[in-house]
């Protein structure tokens, strides 16, 4: 995450990361998307999910490219939105 996506997204600070793994997971599952295929399709890195399973947040281009792919908001991924 660059410096500039913390001044210009602070909320990207304080999110619940097993909220975004949970709500990425899910979304993959509900819409039959493989892992491999999102990295393939919108360009996010088949190893990232590995390492946001470990604690470590997506970058904000990550959560744009998800987002977009997925037909979701980023507000969504990140808990700050109950509902699609």
């Amino acid at each position: 995450m660059g410096v500039d996506d913390k001044r210009n997204y602070p909320h990207l600070n304080t999110y619940d990361l097993s909220v975004f793994h949970n709500r990425f997971k899910q979304l993959l599952t509900d819409k039959g998307i493989s892992v491999y295929r999102i990295s393939i399709d919108a360009g996010v890195n088949d190893s990232s999910n590995y390492a946001w399973q470990m604690g470590s947040a997506p970058s904000m281009a990550s959560l744009i490219k998800i987002a977009e792919y997925l037909n979701c908001q980023i507000d969504y991924l990140i808990g700050r939105m109950q509902q699609l």
